[in-house]
């Protein structure tokens, strides 16, 4: 079995790509001829679709990512450079540190850092 999409219902289109490209380097690019934006994140594709198309009315996001990556701090900085923000506190352990953002459209990303 293996993951070879994830398709997320976006309301604010242009802050969503421009944060998954400078905060994720995902790529995030038009498909030509239709509304949706392509990219990869973490090695998967990842699709953008206009939520007015889905017409998903949820008040909080029904997934939350979880992404290993080698400086929490840092990209929490970065995410918040770019129109995400951070939400509870940086935990850490012997082993991890890990700390949660949003993206503009509010949903969650858990970040993790492996000591």
């Amino acid at each position: 079995m293996q993951i070879t999409q994830y398709t997320v219902a976006v309301t604010k289109m242009d802050a969503m790509v421009e944060f998954y490209n400078l905060v994720f380097d995902a790529d995030i690019m038009p498909v030509e001829g239709t509304p949706f934006y392509r990219g990869v994140l973490a090695g998967v594709s990842l699709l953008f679709c206009p939520n007015s198309i889905t017409n998903i009315n949820a008040e909080k996001n029904r997934i939350q990512w979880q992404i290993t990556v080698d400086d929490v701090r840092g990209l929490v900085a970065k995410a918040e450079t770019h129109g995400g923000t951070a939400y509870g506190e940086c935990h850490e352990s012997d082993s991890m540190i890990a700390w949660g953002i949003a993206d503009p459209d509010g949903n969650s990303i858990e970040l993790m850092q492996w000591k």
